[in-house]
């Protein structure tokens, strides 16, 4: 049977987008989890917060590996089985870490495994996405990865409170990987991205041409530093409200969901007021008035005003994720997107890992009051950043040659939708 294409089989679309709306809720539902279990590993396995913690790295580890490895194994083996093997790997994370491993790294490998999953899940329900080329679609959609954000933390709330053991919470993720194996083989069955008949290149081919380029570059920074800000505002914010703001008793992590529920409010309230003024001007002015509202985060004491400003920090968030990966895949054609996707996401993962870990050390040198400012100026320089970036829609059709006479970088007004690299690519080895 011929594989289909968006574009050829309108009937898909919803089928397409419930799924990818299951992946990112599964991804969000997972993120969640590691920070709400700390306490009862802390128990079970006798190390500190600070040892605990370190299995998010491998987490994190684990995304950026099958993120970087995405686009060519889509390439070689499609949506369908690139999603069912790395689910595979994602359920196998879940099973080591629901029979409570006895000791602490087979705990780590079982979490670098799903980090595995995530990381693929995300990837390609962006790069399925990124193909539709709707303008507010890509943040509705990722309001469920903020949903399952949302809904992780009550539910491990609610194994706690009643004396269920923490293993329980991983039997949940298994469920999920069943049920995303079995929908993956009949909704992606004979499913491609976009016609890989006109589609024979490399994927080094397809990185001789976007690694020179700026539009890249931008791109991937502003991603880099919009993880930067939010992981950094996530992971923070309970300490710093229990350390500079006298919350305890559990009202740190209430304040921190009412974060998440902001930024799934955003999403689904801000995605048409974004698409409709432009996703590069709606961002910066986000960021800016997200350096307001911390500045005045910094400022209030009472919980009412910690809550309700915490909420609108989550709100104009929400929008930013979604409307920077469109900003800098959207401009290529679509035989590049895919590539483009990949290098985007597995290399912004970075920022998730250096963001926090610098604010910590920081921290630990002067003290967690240091937490508002440092968000502030990470939040204005990534709004720098943005400016620079815009979607620009193919024109012009790349002709042979073209990559052999021009030494300069090749823009994606300069790419078109037909893709076709010169003969001097054409022989380059394979990957």
């Amino acid at each position: 049977m011929t594989a289909m294409t968006i574009d050829e089989d309108k009937g898909k679309r919803w089928s397409i987008i419930a799924i990818a709306s299951f992946m990112l809720l599964i991804v969000g539902w997972t993120d969640a989890l590691f920070g709400s279990l700390i306490e009862p590993l802390e128990e079970w396995y006798g190390y500190s917060e600070r040892v605990i913690s370190l299995a998010f790295l491998f987490f994190v580890a684990g995304s950026i590996t099958s993120s970087y490895l995405s686009s060519i194994c889509i390439q070689k083996i499609g949506v369908q089985y690139f999603i069912m093997s790395m689910t595979v790997l994602y359920c196998t994370g879940a099973l080591i870490d629901a029979f409570r491993p006895p000791v602490f790294p087979a705990y780590v490998f079982g979490v670098y495994l799903l980090g595995v999953g995530t990381g693929s899940m995300q990837t390609s329900a962006t790069v399925v996405l990124s193909h539709f080329e709707d303008g507010p679609l890509m943040s509705l959609i990722y309001a469920n990865m903020a949903l399952g954000s949302v809904l992780s933390p009550f539910v491990i709330g609610a194994f706690l409170q009643h004396d269920i053991d923490w293993r329980h919470n991983f039997w949940i993720i298994v469920g999920f990987s069943v049920l995303l194996i079995f929908f993956s083989w009949f909704v992606f069955r004979d499913f491609e991205t976009h016609d890989t008949s006109k589609d024979d290149y490399t994927f080094r081919e397809k990185l001789a041409v976007l690694l020179p380029s700026g539009k890249l570059w931008v791109g991937l920074l502003a991603e880099t530093g919009l993880l930067v800000c939010m992981d950094s505002t996530t992971q923070w914010l309970a300490p710093y409200l229990n350390a500079h703001k006298g919350l305890s008793n559990g009202l740190p992590q209430y304040v921190l969901t009412s974060l998440w529920g902001g930024i799934l409010l955003g999403r689904l309230s801000l995605a048409h007021v974004s698409a409709k003024i432009g996703k590069r001007r709606s961002s910066f002015g986000m960021y800016i008035i997200i350096c307001a509202l911390m500045a005045g985060l910094w400022k209030v004491e009472g919980i009412a005003g910690i809550v309700v400003l915490t909420l609108l920090i989550g709100f104009f968030f929400g929008p930013l994720m979604p409307n920077t990966l469109s900003s800098a895949t959207e401009c290529w054609p679509r035989e590049l997107r895919n590539a483009a996707t990949s290098i985007v996401m597995a290399t912004s993962l970075f920022g998730s890992l250096l963001g926090p870990f610098c604010l910590s050390q920081a921290a630990d040198a002067t003290t967690l009051a240091i937490y508002p400012p440092v968000i502030i100026v990470e939040c204005f320089i990534t709004a720098i950043i943005v400016s620079f970036t815009y979607i620009t829609k193919p024109k012009k059709t790349l002709e042979k040659g073209d990559l052999e006479e021009s030494p300069r970088s090749l823009t994606s007004t300069e790419i078109g939708t037909e893709f076709n690299p010169s003969p001097k690519l054409k022989t380059s080895a394979a990957i």
